[in-house]
């Protein structure tokens, strides 16, 4: 296991010119794998990440708590899509894109 910031440090991506795009699926892990890529945020131009409507893992942080994670590093939502709901119709995990437009 590494970080997204060692990944890029050891590939081809440290290019500072790199445009990436980060998909994040880690079954309640998301914001710490973004918490991994704080020296790639200036590469890291889009987000896709699974979040989680009710809580799915032990320890998992809350939709929001993310949301405002990826907010506070400058990213916006462009989409949200429900991946599944339950027998009710409600959201239980959803796919979020966040872009940076810096």
């Amino acid at each position: 296991m590494t970080t997204i910031d060692e990944f890029i440090r050891n590939s081809n991506l440290d290019d500072k010119n790199a445009k990436i795009f980060l998909k994040i699926d880690t079954q309640g892990y998301d914001l710490n794998v973004f918490k991994g890529s704080k020296h790639s945020l200036s590469q890291i131009i889009g987000i896709l990440s699974e979040l989680s409507m009710k809580p799915l893992y032990e320890g998992m942080p809350m939709y929001r708590d993310v949301l405002q994670e990826y907010e506070n590093h400058g990213y916006k939502i462009t989409g949200m899509y429900p991946v599944i709901r339950d027998k009710d119709y409600n959201i239980i995990e959803m796919d979020c894109t966040l872009i940076r437009n810096d």
